[in-house]
């Protein structure tokens, strides 16, 4: 080894003999590029990074924790390893030639020093300035965050250095809920969204909850009071429903009446007993269905068996749910989680496993494969493989893989979304993308390309 590179440590602040090391993003010795961000510093007034300067294997001696005083060796690069016996001399010899820390104290900038091994020069010495007892410090960022979420900064009197990340155990311990850009872009989305449907989901035997009865015949939805009248009304119903459903579940077990009362549930109209019949109908046929769920006219579901809706759902009229009819060979599965809506027009083809999430809207004219044909034959690269699905299976080239839809997505108007995506929590599709590849929690997608246009942020209150 001919030359290392020195950098020393600089001082921020005038006032300032020392900094503290918060964090090294880097173990001694792991090779770095210029420009990585190696280590975090913090003076009484701020905290920042310190970038490396050229490529090399990094090596310091202080730890997370550690004062350093300015102009002190804060770490060297090399372009070979140190023997450890040579690593106890360079860091005993701390200077950096022909400079001193008076020199750096009138600088912001970070200096570097590229030197031959004999060249080590001794630094004058400061003596660093004691603490105050008491007083409560607080990095830059950690001040930032308390400011964007209106926060006292009593709150943390007797900890001595605040840090951003014991403001961030503060927000999330006390449930508090940031509704600020500046603050969401700088500790992430995932870490600022409040999520508060966090109430008992309905569960049941019937097809709804007494609750459920009562909103609908307030005619407001919910929104409305309801007499003591409807009341008793909501909970006679209720009980009745229950007798209904019975009859239904009982006659669906009977062949040639079931065909029947499957074509008369899919054409009959949208009303209140088109809406009962088949519920009640897809109650005794699918895998799992919770309470209160709405299936519209002519939504049209093979494989019923392999088939999980949630609490609270509506599946919007001619949607095409695809989970494999096991009495044909076929497979496949599909869970939907609670208080989904599962758009008119759409298309969901479970062959491979669809699973979506909760509070998430999948809107008119989507498609949703998990599975497809391909047109290589890994055994024989010149066969000219059948695109068709109704070629033999002997012959076709299926590709499967599950497709994740997570909680609180919305996918916008006829998306098409291929097999083995996940889509994470939180984020936005609009509408005519193609989803080919994974997206993170809380992105906003837009076009068919697939172009990544930024981050879901909450917005200021007003």
């Amino acid at each position: 080894m001919d030359n290392i590179i020195k950098v020393f440590v600089p001082r921020e602040n005038v006032n300032d003999q020392y900094v503290t090391i918060l964090n090294w993003y880097f173990e001694s010795g792991q090779k770095v590029f210029k420009g990585d961000e190696v280590v975090e510093l913090e003076t009484t007034k701020a905290a920042f990074s310190v970038e490396s300067p050229d490529d090399g294997l990094i090596y310091f001696k202080a730890k997370a924790g550690d004062d350093l005083k300015t102009g002190e060796l804060l770490f060297f690069l090399s372009d070979s390893e140190i023997p450890s016996e040579q690593l106890a001399l360079i860091f005993e010899e701390t200077g950096r030639t022909g400079k001193t820390t008076a020199d750096i104290s009138e600088s912001l900038e970070i200096y570097t020093d590229k030197i031959s091994k004999s060249d080590y020069a001794e630094i004058e010495s400061h003596t660093p300035t004691s603490r105050p007892a008491g007083v409560v410090r607080f990095s830059q960022k950690a001040m930032e965050l308390i400011k964007h979420a209106h926060l006292d900064t009593e709150l943390f009197n007797g900890r001595g250095l605040v840090r951003e990340k014991d403001v961030r155990e503060y927000l999330n311990k006390n449930n508090k809920d940031i509704k600020h850009k500046a603050a969401a872009e700088r500790i992430g989305p995932e870490e600022i969204w409040v999520d508060h449907d966090n109430a008992p989901v309905p569960k049941g035997k019937g097809l709804y909850s007494k609750e459920y009865i009562e909103r609908i015949i307030s005619g407001a939805y919910g929104g409305g009071e309801i007499s003591n009248n409807r009341r008793i009304l909501a909970g006679t119903l209720w009980i009745c429903h229950f007798l209904a459903a019975g009859i239904i579940w009982v006659l669906v077990e009977i062949p040639i009446i079931n065909s029947w009362i499957e074509i008369l549930a899919r054409i009959y109209k949208r009303n209140i007993f088109g809406f009962f019949l088949r519920g009640a109908y897809y109650k005794a046929k699918l895998k799992y269905m919770g309470l209160n769920v709405i299936i519209d006219q002519g939504v049209e579901i093979w494989g019923a068996n392999n088939v999980s809706i949630g609490t609270g759902c509506h599946l919007d009229i001619n949607a095409r749910i695809a989970a494999g009819e096991q009495s044909q060979g076929q497979h496949g599965s599909i869970e939907i989680g609670d208080y989904v809506h599962i758009g008119p027009q759409t298309h969901l083809a479970g062959r491979g496993g669809i699973k979506i999430g909760s509070y998430t809207a999948i809107t008119a004219g989507t498609k949703i494969f998990s599975a497809s044909n391909v047109g290589d034959n890994p055994d024989d690269p010149t066969d000219l493989v059948p695109m068709s699905h109704v070629a033999p299976l002997k012959r076709q080239q299926i590709f499967e893989a599950p497709v994740v839809i997570e909680d609180h997505v919305f996918v916008g108007l006829n998306v098409c979304i291929l097999p083995g995506v996940k889509i994470g929590r939180g984020s936005i599709i609009n509408s005519g993308a193609v989803i080919t590849k994974d997206v993170p929690p809380f992105s906003i997608v837009k076009g068919a390309g697939m172009s990544i246009a930024g981050k879901r942020m909450p917005k200021e209150k007003h």
